[in-house]
């Protein structure tokens, strides 16, 4: 029998996902641990979103839908305002849990006393369904073993997409929510907002998260505006920092810009090269030469990561 207060309430924001939706929510009757409601937002979405959530059997999904486009962070608001589970986790419409995701993560953040747990992401694509890889391998995120997630350590590697399961009284006793004029990066706020209010905050290596990549409403699919937005993030958070209290943090967020800054150069010579734009490209070369030398760091970085890393580890 499911439990009248469900263990975990997930946040799924939901945007013109017809195409993903159902099979979104069948990852969740597919978790080994079913004690879990679903709280669909739909923000007014133009296609048959809202009309494939309502017709879904599982009376522990339920549908919330904005009278007009709203974003994700209110969106996010809206369901975790409504949200009854002890826990909460978010799910994007376009996504998928793996059947053991919300017991594994349950089981680790009891087993450390955890606030808020994070897991690697497997990325997949969208139409073959074929899985290209997992985000922390791809990132050279090092978390091969759990591990606890400090500030400095959150804002060194790319973690801010992942998706955590959060202690839903943690979030209510600090009163943290999704900045609503957020239109990228909710989540990489809210985990500052977190980790800044002393959470005890813990990374998996398990990659139980399905990320799904190609032609989706997802940011993640464009790679320069995408790194564009975490460059706006990374300045924004820079701006609240206590450099006297937080040197370290200070100094790991300059890192950090410095990093996305060449990453920036790369991808716009990259994109317009993946999409065959070769004047664009070339354009973008003679407009800032300096990005020929960020095109050949991060080819070396990559080709070392893959070619090199498996042997010495």
């Amino acid at each position: 029998m499911i439990a009248a207060t469900p263990v975990v309430s997930v946040l799924i924001p939901c945007y013109n996902a017809a195409r993903y939706i159902r099979a979104a929510l069948d990852s969740l009757v597919d978790q080994s641990m079913q004690s879990w409601e679903a709280i669909v937002v739909d923000d007014a979405s133009t296609d048959a979103s809202r009309d494939i959530v309502a017709s879904f059997s599982d009376s522990r999904v339920r549908l919330l839908a904005n009278s007009r486009n709203s974003g994700p962070s209110a969106s996010r608001n809206r369901a975790l305002a409504a949200a009854r589970g002890y826990w909460v986790a978010v799910l994007d419409a376009d996504d998928e849990f793996k059947p053991g995701r919300l017991d594994a993560l349950l089981s680790a953040a009891e087993i450390r006393s955890a606030d808020a747990v994070i897991d690697n992401l497997e990325v997949f694509e969208d139409g073959s369904q074929r899985v290209t890889g997992d985000w922390f391998s791809q990132y050279g995120v090092p978390v091969t073993e759990v591990r606890v997630v400090d500030p400095v350590f959150f804002v060194k590697h790319e973690i801010g997409v992942a998706k955590a399961l959060i202690r839903r009284e943690f979030l209510t006793r600090h009163g943290i929510e999704y900045d609503r004029e957020t239109k990228y990066g909710e989540d990489f706020l809210l985990y500052f907002q977190l980790l800044q209010a002393r959470a005890r905050f813990i990374a998996v290596p398990d990659a139980l998260y399905r990320l799904r990549r190609g032609e989706t409403n997802s940011l993640t699919t464009n790679h320069l505006l995408l790194v564009e937005r975490v460059i706006q993030l990374n300045q924004r958070v820079l701006n609240t920092v206590d450099a006297q209290h937080e040197p370290a943090l200070k100094s790991a967020l300059e890192r950090r810009l410095a990093e996305l800054e060449v990453l920036r150069r790369y991808h716009h010579v990259i994109s317009p090269l993946r999409r065959r734009q070769f004047a664009a490209a070339a354009s973008a070369v003679v407009s800032d030469p300096g990005a020929i030398f960020c095109v050949v760091q991060q080819i070396t970085r990559r080709a070392r990561q893959r070619f090199i890393k498996p042997f010495t580890t």
